[in-house]
């Protein structure tokens, strides 16, 4: 196709065969001419580019994108014009997230178009890191280039994932999250919640989670203790916590306080006979329940027993300890608001300090004289940077 300009005319598309048939010594070829502006010709242009047989499917993508970008094509349209399934072109779309290192992969073969689109999922931090690690070496367990589709997606979710079925958070935002590995696949597994590929998010609302479920227990139950077992919590939620004034006892291992089985809801179930056995098997572990909260609530209530809110990785739990002498909870739970209330006074004289540094550092005194009261606090923090013994 050739449209006409000040100078002759211009080759829209068929370039390859115009320079063939001057090698063959052809004087003329058969050829269409039309009158289109420059972005009709750049859009004609792609589009006869992607049907070409030997395109790159680094090319195919970029040619995509840029047909997206024109404003007269989306995704349907251009699987209608271009006789592509959906999906054929999503797969070829994500590629131009890749980084330059793994497009250089694709394009010399040597890693596949799936295993390709997998690694696109990533963020560009990420790439980076299983590029240098895993396809920038030679040979070894490291070098993930031999590795099925299938084995680069299960290391890739091992080392950058984490399942959101683990934790009890509200999810709600999760589900629709590009970050969610359920978003970023053509055939999501049905019935689970997917992978999260943005771990600083994940930890940020896991922490955020454990540290305000366990001050709305505490809120409700004052009678327990706040407690981490010594291998197993959330670091950031303990330190959050015991910033904002908790005290938080570590402890070895402790047995979990017993959990009420979930009543069935008969709207769940489409078959009566289901529902009817599931409600006969609550009713006999609901019983169970209560005899072993019975048995623990009895020692708890004579002081042989200590009960603890156990913050873990993902959850608060309700644990206990036997202990060897009895104690008097209300005593041991005033000796934890004392030791509270010290820490608070100590946390609110810590800020007023540095609000009252704050306050020095940003008005300038250099204009005037000291006042009185300007002259006091300068002697109190030079006195207060002292060692006693001067004083």
């Amino acid at each position: 196709m050739l449209r006409p300009t000040a100078d002759g005319y211009e080759i829209v598309f068929g370039e390859r065969r115009y320079k063939a048939s001057l090698l063959a010594g052809l004087n003329t070829i058969p050829a269409i001419v039309r009158e289109i502006s420059d972005d009709e010709a750049l859009e004609i242009a792609w589009v006869e580019n992607v049907k070409r047989q030997d395109i790159t499917p680094i090319e195919e993508a970029e040619f995509y994108q840029k047909l997206l970008q024109i404003g007269r094509y989306d995704i349907p349209s251009l699987c209608t014009q271009l006789g592509k399934s959906e999906g054929y072109i999503r797969i070829r779309l994500k590629l131009n997230s890749l980084i330059a290192e793994f497009k250089g992969l694709l394009d010399d073969e040597e890693i596949k178009v799936s295993t390709a689109f997998e690694i696109a999922k990533y963020t560009e931090a990420q790439q980076v890191e299983i590029f240098d690690k895993h396809y920038n070496v030679n040979g070894g367990f490291q070098d993930w280039r031999s590795l099925t589709t299938k084995e680069t997606i299960s290391r890739l979710e091992n080392a950058f994932t984490q399942k959101l079925d683990i934790y009890t958070f509200d999810k709600s935002e999760c589900y629709s999250c590009p970050n969610n590995t359920n978003n970023q696949s053509l055939f999501p597994i049905e019935g689970e919640c997917g992978n999260c590929s943005n771990l600083a998010c994940l930890r940020a609302k896991n922490t955020s989670y454990l540290v305000n479920r366990t001050k709305q227990i505490i809120s409700s139950n004052p009678q327990l203790t706040i407690a981490r077992e010594r291998y197993n919590y959330d670091e950031a939620a303990t330190s959050q916590l015991q910033a904002d004034g908790h005290t938080i006892e570590e402890t070895e291992y402790l047995p979990q306080y017993p959990i009420p089985p979930v009543q069935p809801i008969k709207s769940d179930y489409d078959n009566e006979d289901d529902f009817n056995a599931d409600t006969e098997e609550y009713y006999a572990n609901y019983t169970d329940y209560e005899s072993s909260a019975k048995e623990l609530n009895e020692p708890y209530e004579q002081g042989k027993l200590k009960m603890y809110a156990c913050i873990g990785n993902n959850n608060i739990a309700l644990k206990y300890k036997k202990l060897s002498k009895p104690t008097d909870p209300i005593k041991e739970k005033l000796t934890v608001l004392e030791e509270k209330d010290s820490r608070n006074k100590e946390i609110a004289v810590e800020k007023s300090i540095a609000d009252l540094k704050k306050e020095i550092e940003e008005v300038d005194l250099t204009a005037t004289d000291f006042s009185v009261s300007e002259d006091t606090m300068l002697y109190f923090f030079m006195l207060s940077s002292l060692n006693k013994k001067y004083f």
